[in-house]
């Protein structure tokens, strides 16, 4: 799977992480080291857990058709195109599948009534692009995700010099993974 546009915002804000970790609001020195420490750990948790958090653009291949796909956090198709047996890159229309989001994992599949098309015999003839995520504002994003992403930023922020000087602390606390356990997608 690949991020084709990364999310707009982030799941937690620079004040709210400041608030957690005791770093006063017109204390500005850390505000960039922060922010950036944001971002890694959103990304870490969205590879952690297999899902997105805020909306973003992703894209998964298959060499071919599937009964159903698995679209992890998906919100809506954006295309379905694969590779024809003429070597042709040919997109099907909106009425030709449907995306369950009812299910824990979102799934395309056929519409009802159509087949999927046959495709050539090569890697990643089949490319589906979608939009995932809980939505675009934070206040989608649950609670407990948004907790495990402040407490790994002040972990790295309070931890990284012992880390990087060899004095064995954990990367990731055994409290992070806890928090996003629930959320993880384990046939990723």
């Amino acid at each position: 799977m690949k991020i084709i546009a990364e999310p707009a915002i982030e799941p937690v804000s620079l004040a709210e992480v400041k608030q957690q970790i005791g770093i006063l609001d017109t204390d500005t020195v850390s505000d960039a080291l922060i922010s950036r420490r944001i971002v890694e750990a959103r990304s870490w948790a969205e590879s952690y857990t297999g899902r997105a958090f805020i909306t973003q653009t992703r894209e998964i291949r298959w060499d071919c058709f599937l009964d159903e796909h698995a679209l992890p956090s998906a919100l809506t198709i954006i295309s379905v195109k694969y590779i024809d047996s003429d070597g042709t890159e040919t997109a099907l229309g909106s009425s030709d599948y449907v995306l369950d989001t009812y299910t824990f994992i979102p799934h395309v599949r056929a519409a009802y009534g159509v087949s999927w098309p046959s495709t050539r015999a090569e890697r990643n003839a089949v490319r589906i692009q979608f939009t995932a995520g809980y939505g675009a504002t934070a206040l989608l994003v649950p609670a407990l995700i948004k907790e495990a992403i402040i407490l790994l930023v002040g972990h790295w922020m309070n931890h990284q010099p012992q880390n990087e000087g060899g004095i064995t602390i954990s990367r990731i606390p055994y409290a992070v993974r806890d928090m996003l356990d629930g959320f993880r997608l384990d046939f990723l």
